[in-house]
């Protein structure tokens, strides 16, 4: 690949230091973005990576800087990514070590940091990609190695259906906002503490009713009900505690990474190749930077709450963006030369 774009920017454009993504440039050996977790703790942390930091921040670039030091020469055998998963794993490792954290994260989950990965490793003839989460890749345009998490789409349908019973009630968006949020991080399963947010048991029984009926949700999970009362007991809460069972894959420095998604295509056959984090709530027709800014405008734009045609866990805010975003575009000399001849 002989020419990039790339772009990161934080949800809160006034605050870029606390852009939970990030990405890995080393033209010709690794391309990656990776996409810390949001903390719902709201603990913060200092470290020579970042000041009062969240720990997906801080996982995202110890992550980083790890796999920027494990870049080697080219070479000629398909790139083995588990060196590579092995040494971003152990930066997480090495910053619980310098906060003081590394025996309790690995005694309890809920005190992990985690992060998503999506990565492109060369050779010479070969691009293998390798994806842990929700991050994603096209090739030539195209999704490869796609994957939906049941817990994104059934939780975000609960929030849309939250933020339309508030509304019926009178409610206001800057008042709905705070509370579609905490009716999904805590769960339907937690009716008392829902009740002090003022959700009714009318309102728990509606919202369920509403989100089994969606079909997306149902394709989710296989027309498994059952899995979607478990997650919309569960909350994010939940998936915190216990990211397998919900099959929220990410790295946190000591899960095993070895359900990584992983696909290799013939380098000469690839003429673009994008790596975005999911910030991007949808994919454009083109392949190049204007034209993914362009579908988040229009996205912000017909559904800024992210209740209707881009369901999400969260929405934009008062000059903010719903997420932190990366994307990373590659393109071969062919793809070059054929562009400046049209």
């Amino acid at each position: 690949m002989h020419h990039f774009e790339a772009f990161t920017a934080a949800k809160d454009p006034a605050r870029p230091e606390t852009n939970e993504d990030q990405m890995v440039l080393r033209p010709g050996l690794v391309l990656a973005v990776i996409d810390g977790a949001t903390d719902i703790s709201g603990e913060r942390f200092d470290d020579p990576l970042g000041t009062a930091a969240t720990g997906g921040r801080l996982a995202a670039r110890a992550m980083a800087q790890a796999l920027s030091g494990w870049a080697a020469g080219e070479t000629d055998a398909p790139p083995d990514p588990l060196p590579a998963l092995e040494a971003t794993n152990g930066g997480l490792l090495s910053l619980y070590h310098r906060i003081g954290r590394l025996d309790a994260a690995a005694s309890n989950g809920e005190l992990r940091f985690r992060a998503t990965f999506a990565g492109a490793f060369f050779s010479r003839d070969c691009i293998r990609l390798v994806r842990l989460g929700d991050s994603g890749f096209r090739v030539n345009g195209r999704p490869v190695l796609e994957k939906h998490y049941p817990g994104d789409t059934v939780l975000s349908a609960a929030r849309s259906a939250g933020w339309q019973r508030l509304s019926a009630s009178g409610l206001d968006a800057d008042s709905i906002r705070p509370l579609a949020r905490q009716l999904i991080v805590r769960g339907l399963g937690q009716a008392d503490a829902l009740a002090e947010l003022g959700f009714t048991a009318d309102d728990i029984t509606a919202i369920e009713a509403d989100v089994m009926s969606r079909p997306a949700v149902l394709e989710a999970v296989g027309g498994d009900q059952r899995r979607i009362r478990h997650i919309l007991s569960g909350g994010l809460e939940a998936i915190r505690r216990d990211p397998a069972s919900y099959e929220a894959l990410a790295m946190d420095g000591f899960s095993d990474f070895g359900a990584a998604a992983i696909a290799d295509f013939v380098r000469s056959d690839v003429e673009t190749l994008e790596i975005y984090t999911d910030g991007y709530p949808a994919l454009p027709e083109a392949v190049s930077l204007a034209a993914w800014e362009a579908a988040l405008r229009h996205a912000d734009e017909t559904d800024p709450e992210r209740i209707d045609a881009y369901p999400s866990t969260k929405g934009c805010d008062a000059g903010r963006f719903g997420d932190d975003r990366t994307i990373i575009i590659a393109r071969s000399y062919q793809s070059n030369a054929m562009s400046r001849s049209r």
